[in-house]
């Protein structure tokens, strides 16, 4: 897959996938950052975590580890890959786990103060993504685009296919 491919894709990416995709791009690369950064902080939850904090509670692993989601829904989304799609509905409780993680196993604050509202908050964002991929034409048309084989007239494929 060439750079014009990917320009292709990106300049037919519907606009709230491209604003997704440049969210979690920023994300993957922002959210390491802030843990080996030794004058950051991170408030998580209403609780303000300085550098040896981050590492002292087990949050600095869980932002580690929410790099690898994000980079790739990113790519997914760039790619207009179909297995993006599921990822993109589960996203919202998918990057909450590793913080849970940090609160359960290591000594970290709790990343739901209200269970409630995080909840609701995860549902409607699931919900809202969920029916935007299942009703908006031109997101149904782009990742659709990827799943077609397309035709070449080459020797190197029997059927014109790849």
């Amino acid at each position: 897959m060439g750079r014009f491919h990917i320009r292709l894709l990106w300049r037919n990416c519907p606009g709230p996938l491209r604003v997704a995709a440049l969210a979690s791009s920023f994300f993957a690369v922002f959210l390491p950052l802030v843990s080996v950064l030794p004058t950051s902080k991170f408030n998580l939850a209403g609780t303000q975590l300085s550098h040896d904090e981050l590492w002292a509670t087990g949050v600095a692993l869980a932002l580690i580890a929410s790099a690898p989601l994000m980079f790739f829904v990113a790519a997914g989304i760039t790619l207009a890959k179909t297995w993006a799609r599921p990822l993109l509905v589960a996203t919202p409780w998918l990057q909450y786990l590793p913080f849970q993680f940090a609160h359960w196993f290591g000594n970290g604050p709790d990343p739901t103060p209200s269970p409630t509202a995080y909840w609701f908050g995860c549902s409607a964002m699931s919900g809202l993504t969920l029916l935007y991929l299942l009703f908006s034409m031109r997101a149904r048309h782009y990742f659709a685009h990827s799943a077609q084989p397309t035709v070449q007239a080459d020797a190197a494929s029997p059927r014109g296919l790849t």
